[in-house]
């Protein structure tokens, strides 16, 4: 599951190469399938 990879990176402190790839991160959250809708509505909030 690339979610768990992208959720990892954001328990990082968010440095500045994390802030730019925060809407690259959120389309893999957007698109996990094994994650339901609002689960991926909370991970994005």
């Amino acid at each position: 599951m690339r979610s768990l990879i992208v959720l990892a990176r954001l328990l990082d402190y968010p440095t500045r190469e994390l802030q730019q790839a925060a809407a690259e991160m959120l389309e893999v959250i957007d698109a996990e399938q094994h994650l339901s809708r609002e689960r991926r509505f909370e991970l994005k909030a």
